[in-house]
């Protein structure tokens, strides 16, 4: 999913010899604008459905099929290539911290896999006692040291229970966080750097999509509805869209910003630069928020979009095309 606040804080990989371009960069063009060029690359019938990258010449996709040889998808800024690579199976959450420092999650062999630019290798076993399915939904960090991978433990007896469950990198060893106990399925995390870790997922025991705050091994809901929940990390702080309004997050406190009550569908996704200048995802299409409107940019019917990945100047949009039965990748960049 994931999340333009890592590409800011990933930085500071910059003194251990990273040369990748920063999201700081001097800024060449307006905020807001929507002068974009627009490209569709193809890369077939697969499953590819989440995004990472540090800069547009260095963007990754993951395809977790064949069983036990994925496709790990590169785009260098011109073209996407895979090459076969051993991953356990159902390996479809991944993020990185680097290009030679890739982790990815298994949902099926229940561990955390390591991806050093060359090969993958199975790093940590997370399964949890008395817990017999340990699944890791989605992983994100803001530095080397600091990756969360949230999901969800099950237990078929003596009593089916499903709680959510969280683990943390420390730069040595993935550790289980010591939380209340809660009845949920994580689905996403994110990581604001002045707003702490932000959870979504489901209460289980309401069937509601609902939104967490963790903090220091305690965990509080701060949203939920019928609706869905979706959360931007950007420069200028966090947003959060359910149905057709937008709310800033603060030290984990909704607060209403936006009402777009005269589109005709809920927003589906939500990912931007700033609160002036981001992008959703509406029933016709690709539609961007300039600080005045909110207008379709990028004309879309039956497809899904499965993530995005905003940049400085560019934005990719991962994109699944329900009647070709083809996955696409969307580009768009701003003229200079």
């Amino acid at each position: 999913m994931k999340k333009l606040l890592f590409l800011i804080a990933i930085s500071v990989i910059i003194f251990f010899g990273s040369c990748k371009e920063s999201i700081n960069d001097p800024v060449g063009h307006e905020e807001g604008s929507r002068n974009y060029v627009w490209t569709v690359d193809t890369l077939g019938d697969t499953r590819t459905n989440q995004l990472w990258g540090m800069s547009y010449n260095d963007v990754y996709a993951l395809d977790p099929e064949p069983y036990k040889y994925g496709k790990l998808w590169h785009f260098d800024g011109l073209n996407w290539i895979n090459k076969p690579f051993y991953s356990p199976y159902q390996a479809q959450s991944f993020f990185g911290t680097s290009p030679t420092n890739i982790w990815f999650v298994s949902r099926f062999e229940h561990s955390v896999w390591l991806y050093n630019g060359i090969e993958s290798k199975m790093h940590t076993d997370i399964k949890m006692e008395d817990f017999p399915e340990v699944i890791i939904i989605d992983m994100y960090g803001n530095a080397p040291w600091n990756v969360y991978g949230v999901g969800r433990a099950e237990r078929h007896s003596p009593q089916s229970v499903t709680l959510g469950v969280i683990i943390h990198y420390d730069g040595l060893k993935w550790n289980y966080l010591d939380i209340p106990i809660l009845e949920a399925n994580f689905t996403n995390v994110y990581i604001d750097e002045y707003n702490g870790v932000i959870i979504q997922g489901y209460n289980r025991l309401s069937w509601t999509k609902t939104i967490w705050y963790y903090e220091n091994n305690n965990i509080r809901e701060i949203g939920s509805n019928d609706g869905s929940y979706n959360v931007a990390i950007l420069k200028n702080g966090t947003i959060a869209s359910s149905k057709k309004k937008v709310y800033s997050l603060d030290k984990g406190n909704l607060k209403e910003i936006l009402d777009f009550n005269g589109i005709e569908s809920s927003i589906n996704g939500i990912w931007g630069r700033t609160t002036n200048d981001f992008f959703v995802i509406v029933n016709n299409g690709i539609a961007h928020y300039n600080g005045t409107d909110l207008k379709v940019i990028y004309p879309l019917s039956n497809t899904s979009v499965l993530d995005a990945i905003i940049f400085d100047k560019e934005v990719v949009f991962l994109v699944f095309d329900e009647v070709k039965r083809n996955t696409l990748i969307i580009s768009g960049k701003l003229k200079e």
